[in-house]
């Protein structure tokens, strides 16, 4: 199992601080500035040791390819664009996560101005404050199941429960328990017999039917 919480965030250096005090105009569309490259890639190389180089929220593993990894802003920069280069607002995520929870705020009273430093303050898994796995169950490596209200709050807003999703923990799976196509078959047949959660049948049985119909072609 992969880790469940990031321990420690990245402490800034100085020359993290002297570019983002000449360069950062308080703007979060500023963010986009290529002054910040070099920021970006030791954010980057930090947090995949952090988080198993896996996505933040779907726990999917993460690409090598940079363009490919985003580094997420718990709190939108939109909304609150002075958190942008704070630590412990930021984490790494698969592009779909990040992008299908967009600017959505993550707190129990949105208006709040000052960075909240508590899980209570959060409604979604925060990867710095919280364990995953007392939020979320994983079935099988591949299939997610909340647990509670934060679990609730972070699989609507990332979509985490959809069957794209599962599609991506499989071809996971392949790569971690070296499982070949017939492997995965017969291991989703299993699971058909196991799963009472009707959500997460239905899931299954669809993949199948994709699988069956060359909808979706396992590698």
């Amino acid at each position: 199992m992969c880790k469940s919480k990031i321990d420690k965030p990245y402490y800034l250096n100085k020359e993290d601080w002297d570019v983002i005090n000449n360069h950062f105009n308080g703007n979060h569309k500023n963010w986009t500035n290529d002054k910040f490259d070099d920021f970006k890639d030791r954010i980057r190389t930090y947090l995949r040791g952090q988080q198993d180089n896996r996505c933040c929220y779907c726990k999917k593993i993460l690409k090598w390819d940079k363009k490919e990894v985003d580094i997420e802003h718990i709190i939108p920069k939109a909304k609150r664009p002075r958190f942008t280069f704070l630590n412990y607002n930021l984490a790494l995520s698969c592009p779909a996560c990040n992008t299908t929870k967009n600017q959505d705020m993550p707190l129990t009273v949105p208006t709040r101005q000052t960075f909240p430093y508590n899980s209570s303050d959060y409604l979604l898994i925060h990867p710095h404050f919280d364990h995953y796995f007392q939020e979320i169950e994983i079935i099988n490596d591949i299939f997610i199941k909340s647990k509670g209200s934060k679990g609730d709050w972070t699989i609507e807003h990332c979509d985490l429960d959809t069957i794209e999703k599962a599609k991506d923990k499989i071809f996971d799976l392949m790569l971690t328990k070296q499982l070949n196509k017939n492997g995965i078959h017969s291991l989703l047949l299993q699971l058909t017999l196991k799963i009472t959660d009707p959500n997460i049948l239905n899931t299954i049985l669809a993949i199948i039917d994709d699988i069956k119909q060359k909808r979706y072609i396992l590698p």
